[in-house]
C-alpha cells in the first residue's frame, strides 16, 4: 500500500511540470496580447487629446488668409452640437451659414493633410500598403485634426451639413474643391477652405458673377491679391466645373467608417480575452486541487 502511494506521488510530481509548460506559454502570450491591446487603447485616447495640425506655409510662402484659426476644433465641434439641437428652429440658410462659419474658423489650410497614426492606427496601417487610405473622408476625423486641403474642408462641410438635415455635395473647380448646399434660396456654393459663403449657385460663376467681382469677394475675407486673382480665375472658368458625389471614394469611405469601430473593438478584445482565459484557467486549477 505504502509503495503504491509513493509511486502515485512520484508520478504526479513528474507530470505536473509538463502541464505547467503550456500554461506558462499561454500566460506569456496572453500578457503580450493584453499589453498590445492596452497600448492601442492608449493610442486611441491620445488621438482624442492630441493637438490639431498646425499651419504650414504652402511651399515656402505663407498665404494671407490662412494664418490662424479663431476657434479650436474642440470648441467648434462643441458649438456644432448646440447647432444640431437648435437646427429644427433655424432656416436652412442659417444652418448652412453657421456651419460654414464654424468650419472656416477652426479648420486650417495646410499641406499636412495625411492621417496620423493616433487618428486611426488601423487605417494608418492600411495606408502603409495603400497610400490613399491616409487621405481621410470622415467628418469627425477631419474636424478633430483641424486642418487639411480644400477637398477635405469641403468633405467636412458636406458630411456635417447632412447631419443638419441639409442636402449637400462636392464641386470640382479645376483643381480646387468646394461644397454646394441646398437651402430655401436654392443651391449655394460654400468654400470653407477659402472662407467664403456664396449665396449663389455654381452656374452664376463666370456668367452673372464676373471674374473681377469674384476676386473682390475673395480679397475681402483676407486673401492677398495674387491668391484672389488665381482663385477668381478658377471660379470663373465654368466650362470645367463639375459636381462630385460624396463620398468621392465610397468603398474607401466605408472601410474608413469600419476602421473607426475596429480601432476600439480590436484592442478591447486583446485585453479582455486573455483576462477571461486566465480566470477560467484559475478556476480549473482550483477544481483540480
Amino acid at each position: 500500500m505504502g509503495t503504491g502511494v509513493e509511486g502515485s506521488n512520484c508520478e504526479h510530481s513528474q507530470l505536473a511540470p509538463r502541464r505547467s509548460v503550456p500554461d506558462r506559454r499561454v500566460r506569456k502570450w496572453g500578457t503580450a496580447f493584453a499589453s498590445l491591446g492596452a497600448f492601442l487603447l492608449a493610442l486611441n485616447l491620445f488621438g482624442f487629446w492630441m493637438a490639431p495640425v498646425g499651419n504650414q506655409p504652402i511651399g515656402l510662402v505663407q498665404v494671407p488668409g490662412y494664418e490662424f484659426r479663431r476657434l479650436t476644433p474642440q470648441q467648434a465641434r462643441s458649438a456644432f452640437k448646440d447647432l444640431k439641437i437648435k437646427s429644427s428652429v433655424l432656416s436652412q440658410r442659417d444652418r448652412a451659414a453657421r456651419l460654414h462659419q464654424l468650419i472656416s474658423d477652426s479648420f486650417l489650410h495646410t499641406d499636412r493633410f495625411e492621417l496620423r497614426v493616433a487618428d486611426n492606427w488601423l487605417q494608418w496601417a492600411a495606408g502603409v500598403l495603400y497610400r490613399p487610405a491616409w487621405d481621410p473622408q470622415d467628418g469627425d476625423v477631419l474636424w478633430r485634426r483641424g486642418g487639411g486641403l480644400c477637398h477635405q474642408a469641403a468633405a467636412l462641410y458636406v458630411s456635417k451639413a447632412r447631419e443638419l438635415g441639409l442636402q449637400a455635395r462636392l464641386v470640382g473647380l479645376r483643381g480646387h474643391v468646394v461644397a454646394e448646399v441646398l437651402t430655401e434660396l436654392g443651391w449655394n456654393v460654400v468654400d470653407p477652405d477659402m472662407k467664403v459663403y456664396w449665396d449663389r449657385p455654381l452656374e452664376d460663376f463666370g456668367s452673372r458673377l464676373s471674374q473681377k467681382e469674384i476676386e473682390a469677394v475673395i480679397a475681402s475675407v483676407g486673401h492677398g491679391p495674387l491668391a484672389a486673382r488665381h482663385f477668381a480665375q478658377i471660379y470663373a472658368s465654368a466650362e470645367d466645373n463639375h459636381r462630385i458625389e460624396f463620398p468621392s471614394a465610397p468603398r474607401r469611405y466605408a472601410a474608413e467608417r469600419i476602421a473607426g469601430w475596429l480601432k476600439w473593438i480590436i484592442p478591447v478584445t486583446l485585453v479582455l480575452v486573455p483576462l477571461n482565459a486566465s480566470r477560467k484557467h484559475r478556476r480549473l486549477g482550483d477544481g483540480r486541487r
